[in-house]
């Protein structure tokens, strides 16, 4: 996921614990990102305002190995549609 999102998006793992931060650069809120994530691509994801962090995502990955990458892939996916919008001058 990483990898097709460079210049978008950077992640960092937390200290401890199953989590990573999700840093975006694009003109979107996390709280719009996190519910256009839930409706159209069934993923939870929590959004930074939440922790005093702005223009970040909070993503657990403490599921099963199957279940990560599915849920990473579709992340993916959403991500991509979202910031396309975004990006679009039309």
């Amino acid at each position: 996921m990483v990898e097709t999102l460079r210049g978008h998006i950077h992640l960092a793992s937390a200290a401890g614990g199953a989590i990573c931060w999700a840093r975006y650069r694009q003109p979107v809120g996390a709280l719009e990102i996190v519910e256009k994530m839930r409706v159209e691509h069934s993923v939870l994801l929590v959004p930074g305002e939440h922790f005093g962090m702005p223009s970040y995502l909070r993503i657990g990955y403490g599921d099963e190995l199957q279940h990560l990458q599915e849920a990473l892939a579709e992340t993916e996916r959403g991500l991509k549609r979202i910031f396309a919008e975004r990006s679009d001058p039309s």
